[in-house]
């Protein structure tokens, strides 16, 4: 993860101590350009680094990536979609997750006062879910 971002272009603006030529400018776009094209057939793969490595509670993973997700999003609005959907992916089967271990430990409990269907959602119940609603 550290190469790919080693190797990806600096977020948006550049820093830098003199004002960037027409050349030097158009060289930048068209280089973005190019690894929009090369990461475009790769969203599968990255959707899954990203949704592997969301999970991670190691502080330089964390770190890492961060800074791969800022700058995926900096190169284009298409590469920006496929960071937040697999973002947005991971937090709601995290959710998802704490949902079920939740119904799961009030039902072993005894206390079945709890409604699954409040958490999860109704249209794409999950099976345990569907469990818990039958009864």
């Amino acid at each position: 993860m550290e190469v790919f971002s080693e190797l990806l272009p600096l977020p948006l603006p550049i820093s830098c101590s003199e004002e960037l030529s027409a050349t030097e400018r158009n060289e930048s776009i068209k280089l973005r350009r190019l690894w929009c094209a090369y990461i475009h057939g790769l969203s599968p793969q990255i959707e899954e680094l990203i949704s592997v490595f969301s999970s991670s509670s190691h502080p330089r993973l964390s770190l890492l990536l961060k800074r791969l997700c800022v700058q995926l999003s900096d190169l284009s609005a298409s590469t920006c979609l496929v960071v937040c959907r697999s973002l947005l992916d991971s937090v709601m089967i995290s959710l998802e997750k704490d949902c079920e271990i939740n119904a799961f430990e009030a039902v072993c409990s005894g206390s079945g006062d709890i409604t699954v269907s409040n958490w999860v959602d109704s249209s794409t119940p999950s099976k345990i879910a569907q469990v818990f609603t039958a009864n």
